[in-house]
């Protein structure tokens, strides 16, 4: 399966307890480096944007739910914000959320360990999924800025569509999401 770091780290990898037990016949990689499903280098990909070509089968399989978040440790205002590649800022529009902090992000990360270790020491806010960000004592949602529901779409190629690995892994990819609601 490939998804986000942040589809990874805040839903699939929370609900892997049981997997085995549940899907013996399945051996599971998550991976969010990019792959291709026509050339056979990931069996299905999650993405927050349906693909609308090819010759690919999609399904909603859930909603990532995406918060603005500071560190709440800290005793000067919150001054900037934190632009991160981990496949949430591509699917909404930081500046909207973000305009009162400046157009231009401060510091641009790749993950979200650092997007979080760089927010325990500075007075930047960032966009982090919900599920991830609760395991921080020292975040806290900026309050008055929205929280953003992104549909997670399941996309796979047409010709596996009779395949019980895929069936499979979208049992559990659909439990993951429904699970940790």
């Amino acid at each position: 399966v490939n998804a986000s770091e942040a589809m990874l780290n805040a839903q699939l990898v929370q609900h892997i307890v049981g997997f085995s037990e549940d899907y013996q016949n399945l051996n599971l990689t998550l991976s969010s480096r990019q792959a291709s499903l026509a050339y056979g280098e990931t069996d299905i990909i999650l993405t927050h944007v349906a693909p609308t070509e090819g010759r690919i089968i999609r399904k909603k399989v859930g909603e990532l739910s995406v918060r603005a978040y500071r560190n709440a440790t800290l005793e000067f205002p919150t001054t900037g914000w934190i632009a991160t590649a981990h496949g949430v800022d591509e699917a909404v529009e930081p500046s909207e959320i973000f305009a009162e902090f400046g157009d231009v992000p401060q510091f641009t990360l790749h993950s979200l360990d650092m997007t979080v270790e760089v927010m325990r020491t500075s007075a930047c806010a960032a966009l982090l999924p919900a599920r991830y960000a609760e395991r921080f004592a020292h975040l806290d949602v900026i309050d008055h800025l929205p929280e953003q529901k992104l549909p997670v779409w399941a996309c796979y190629h047409y010709t596996r569509k009779t395949d019980q690995i895929i069936k499979d892994g979208l049992d559990w990819i659909e439990q993951s999401f429904h699970t940790l609601q």
